[in-house]
C-alpha cells in the first residue's frame, strides 16, 4: 500500500468512527465551518507543544481527523444538491 492509499484509509476509517459516533449530521456551510475551525485550532495547539514522535502521530490524527470532517461536509453538500436544496 502506497502513502496515499494509506491516508484515504485511515480519512475513511475516522470518518465510519464519526458516523458510528455521532450519526449522520447535516448542517449548513456555516456549522461545518466551524466545526472545522476548532479541529484546525485543536491541531495548531498540537503543533505549538513540543515535537515528539509521539506528538508526530497526535498531529497525524488530528489532519486525518479534519480530512474526514470535510468529507462529511462534501458529503452533505452533495446529498442537498441531489435533494434539491
Amino acid at each position: 500500500m502506497d502513502i496515499q492509499e494509506k491516508i484515504i484509509e485511515d480519512v475513511l476509517k475516522d470518518r465510519k468512527w464519526q458516523v458510528e459516533k455521532r450519526g449522520e449530521q447535516n448542517h449548513n456551510a456555516y456549522v461545518w465551518a466551524t466545526i472545522i475551525g476548532t479541529e484546525y485550532g485543536e491541531m495548531c495547539k498540537a503543533l505549538n507543544d513540543n515535537s515528539t514522535p509521539k506528538s508526530e502521530q497526535y498531529i497525524y490524527w488530528r489532519v486525518i481527523h479534519i480530512m474526514a470532517i470535510c468529507m462529511a461536509m462534501l458529503e452533505c453538500i452533495e446529498k442537498n444538491r441531489r435533494k434539491g436544496k
